[in-house]
């Protein structure tokens, strides 16, 4: 049974894996962006800043982390679509 070189996973687990991560943080990158660009308000923040300034800092927040979401989507897609490569033998790729 030949297993993937990031987990100890067999191959297929491994890529399964992968694209539950990719569909998961690409959703989650949709709606961090969702809630960045449609102006949605935010509640929370600090409590020494101004309102519209607590609202402009959530907004930029859950934007930086819809890109950063969308750039491990990117990643895990990457994973979950490369192709084996199972011509190459352990001793030829370490050695």
């Amino acid at each position: 049974m030949r297993t993937s070189r990031t987990t100890t996973l067999p191959l297929r687990w491994a890529r399964a894996g992968a694209w539950f991560a990719a569909v998961f943080t690409a959703a989650s990158a949709v709606f961090l962006f969702w809630i960045a660009i449609t102006g949605q308000r935010v509640s929370g923040g600090l409590p020494f800043l101004p309102d519209d300034m607590n609202q402009r800092l959530g907004h930029v927040l859950f934007g930086f982390a819809g890109i950063l979401c969308a750039c491990i989507a990117m990643l895990a897609f990457r994973d979950a679509t490369r192709p084996t490569r199972t011509h190459i033998t352990r001793s030829a790729r370490w050695g």
